[in-house]
């Protein structure tokens, strides 16, 4: 199987290596994308100051002292409701309310020592963005390091078992999708270990390697066992320390090899729907369909 799949098949315009620009602790993508490099202050005070430079992703360059526009920050599903301000110190801020503050600061609640978090805008319209949290490295190699070296086996053997369900099952590809749906309004469970933490659901993800037919997205492979079963792995493309869901949307099958260095290389998101996923790992370029 060819690594880079076609961008014909996956309907998409070729794409150009967008040019980062860094304004103090602001990174510039492109005209839809900006990320704010987090600190004390981005919890403390429920927002961050805009530099000059990036005011106008947010519209904002000609605003004058006292001016202040009402926007839509979505996160996780969820609208809040937020503003940008000039606050007559000639300093135009971005802020939120405490709803929305307080989420944050549950998510990462050791504001005093912890690496700090990256905070994606995305805009959808002039005053509506959709806002992700990008994990720092540690926190990437932390979460990944305790699902593999404590839990994987345990996810693998209750994977395996309701795989062989499936097989006896025989449902269609339709039954099977139909299931898969109705089971994500399942999957906010957690779990207990050294404290609490959202929990896998081993059934949605036996589901999607069955419709996937076991082969790593990357390159393809699959392992084939000594019993006649095969591996492969699934990775969360949005953590489940963010709470990200086990759906076609969100669950890579990867080989172990693609798997590692998806969670430990330098990986960046160039382009991502619900059907479709272009990914940078190291330097290489993957084109995924995320659709069955």
């Amino acid at each position: 199987m060819e690594k880079y799949l076609s961008l014909a098949y996956l309907n998409l315009p070729t794409m150009k290596e967008p040019e980062i620009k860094i304004y103090h602790s602001w990174e510039v993508v492109n005209h839809e994308t900006v990320i704010k490099n987090c600190d004390k202050s981005f919890f403390k005070y429920k927002g961050s100051g805009i530099p000059f430079e990036v005011l106008d992703y947010f519209n904002a360059k000609n605003f004058l002292a006292g001016q202040k526009r009402e926007i839509m920050l979505k996160f996780n599903g969820h609208s809040y409701n937020a503003y940008i301000i000039n606050n007559r110190s000639f300093r135009v801020q971005i802020r939120w309310f405490s709803n929305l503050g307080k989420i944050f600061s549950d998510l990462y609640p050791d504001t005093q020592h912890r690496p700090y978090p990256k905070l994606k805008f995305t805009k959808i319209q002039d005053n509506i963005f959709n806002l992700s949290f990008i994990p720092s490295e540690s926190e990437i190699v932390q979460t990944e390091s305790i699902d593999t070296d404590f839990n994987s086996e345990t996810n693998e053997k209750e994977q395996q078992r309701y795989i062989k369900k499936l097989r006896k099952s025989r449902k269609t590809k339709e039954q099977l999708l139909n299931l898969l749906s109705k089971r994500q309004n399942q999957q906010d469970r957690t779990e207990t270990y050294k404290g609490i933490r959202n929990k896998r659901d081993n059934e949605s993800i036996a589901i999607i390697k069955y419709l996937r037919k076991f082969k790593c997205q990357l390159c393809g492979k699959s392992i084939l066992k000594r019993d006649g079963t095969y591996y492969v792995e699934a990775a969360h493309i949005d953590p489940k320390c963010d709470k990200g869901k086990e759906t076609l949307e969100n669950i890579l099958l990867l080989c172990p090899n693609h798997h590692k260095e998806f969670d430990l290389g330098k990986r960046e998101i160039i382009y991502r729907d619900n059907h479709s996923l272009i990914l940078k790992i190291n330097g290489e370029t993957f084109k995924i369909s995320l659709i069955v």
